[in-house]
């Protein structure tokens, strides 16, 4: 992969005998598929490498491109492997970024193609945020003496901006690293035999629809949460409504919610932690960067699904999150891609999380009185083994939300950085636990 003068990207060509070994480490089964197809020197790949931030796919194109692509950008997202690090799929909702999907080494992208007008695919994690404030002008000149930042975020939504062109930075990489993302690129030979009614290639087709994660498919959950309402004669504000039925897909790991970055999967998090905290100057608190994450139902399929050698391969990573694999969602930066028009009725943030509250142990009694025809399903299953917290840092006269300073009991990753053994403050009065709701698994309470 080399970046010319104009920063275009351009891929390596390859064939499969150049990439089998590291593609039957990611994803076996793919593999095998593709040696029984014995394909030949012109079915070839290429191998793309993306510096941190960087759009691979906006609104129906696939960016950036040289010559060599030029029929990518015309047929949409290609299909592509992931091969290090992640890729986030994402949708914008103005300046506030809704993920959709993090994609790690051996899954596929570029399957869904109803999303393809809408969806972005950015290199590393597109919705990202550092939870302390960092707004301070002294910290900003230190930034662009050295690293040229021209602003400060206006908001936790800007800060994907900010952490791009540190990564970026000529000097961030000498002093610190160079992170990018890589993809295997199917040619377009391999479209022309996902188009085939040659029943050689049937096996091949049929992997790679079933991989197809359409966003449709939680049509159950909503058949269900329908059923609910009626069941129980509710009439919820519908924003809230939208945001337990997300609350729900998060806990199963069939949408991303965020975490604090606890390895380098999504971003180059020692680095700019460094950079915050030596640079910026940031003293008091942990520079924690929210990130996308999955629940523990996700972690848990993917992990049972891995190879021996996947397993050793990311050992790390699963150490890492292995006990405080929580993950959380802020009504102060939500990321649900499906919301109703919030009630012109004036509610506090408090108020809200009370009726998510109240709609979420209406739900659970209600699969567990067997008047929802899913109980025995996998949402009535995980119903059980999740349990769902609900924080703000101001006090509840009601006493129905739990102090957001009391998450640091229970989560510990928000008081430490990756490149100290330092316990900081916790930052409780961060924008995102200005109504937050911790998704945690039953075990772990």
């Amino acid at each position: 992969m080399t970046i010319n003068q104009n920063n275009t990207i351009q891929g390596e060509r390859c064939v499969w005998s150049q990439v089998r070994d590291r593609v039957f480490l990611l994803n076996p089964a793919l593999a095998q598929l593709i040696d029984e197809l014995s394909p030949a020197q012109s079915l070839g790949f290429y191998r793309v490498a993306y510096p941190y931030g960087a759009l691979v796919f906006e609104a129906g194109r696939f960016l950036p491109v040289s010559s060599e692509f030029v029929y990518f950008t015309q047929a949409g997202f290609p299909l592509s492997l992931v091969f290090n690090h992640t890729f986030e799929s994402f949708l914008l909702n103005d300046d506030q970024p809704l993920p959709l999907q993090l994609s790690h080494p051996g899954q596929l992208l570029g399957l869904n193609h109803e999303m393809n007008a809408l969806m972005s695919v950015s290199a590393g994690a597109r919705t990202t945020y550092c939870l302390p404030k960092i707004t301070e002008k002294g910290g900003y000149r230190q930034l662009k003496n050295r690293y040229g930042i021209k602003r400060a975020p206006a908001s936790p939504n800007e800060h994907w901006q900010l952490f791009k062109q540190l990564a970026n930075h000529p000097e961030f990489i000498q002093t610190h690293q160079h992170w990018s993302a890589e993809l295997l690129i199917f040619d377009q030979a391999w479209m022309e035999i996902l188009r085939s009614k040659d029943p050689a290639y049937y096996p091949f087709q049929l992997y790679c629809l079933q991989q197809q994660r359409l966003l449709d498919e939680h049509l159950l959950l909503d058949i269900s949460f329908s059923c609910f309402q009626k069941v129980r004669n509710l009439k919820p504000n519908p924003y809230l409504a939208d945001s337990t039925r997300h609350l729900l897909q998060v806990a199963q790991g069939k949408m991303p919610g965020l975490s604090p970055a606890m390895d380098e999967m999504t971003l180059p998090v020692k680095g700019l932690q460094r950079v915050l905290l030596e640079d910026y100057g940031l003293k008091k608190y942990a520079p924690v960067i929210m990130v996308p994450g999955y629940s523990e139902y996700r972690l848990k399929s993917k992990t049972d699904k891995m190879s021996k050698t996947d397993k050793i391969d990311k050992t790390e990573h699963h150490k890492s999150i292995k006990e405080n694999s929580a993950v959380y969602y802020s009504l102060e930066l939500p990321t649900t891609p499906v919301f109703s028009p919030r009630s012109s009725k004036l509610t506090s943030k408090i108020g809200d999380l009370r009726e998510l509250s109240y709609l979420m142990q209406t739900w659970r009694h209600t699969l567990e009185q067997g008047r929802l025809p899913i109980q025995a399903s996998c949402w009535g299953k995980l119903t059980q083994a999740t349990k769902y917290h609900f924080y703000h840092f101001e006090e509840d006269k009601f006493q129905e939300i739990t102090p957001v300073a009391e998450l640091q009991k229970r989560d510990p990753r928000f008081t430490q950085t990756l490149i100290n053994h330092k316990t900081y403050t916790f930052p409780e009065f961060a924008p995102f636990f200005r109504g937050c709701v911790g998704i945690f698994k039953i075990s772990d309470n």
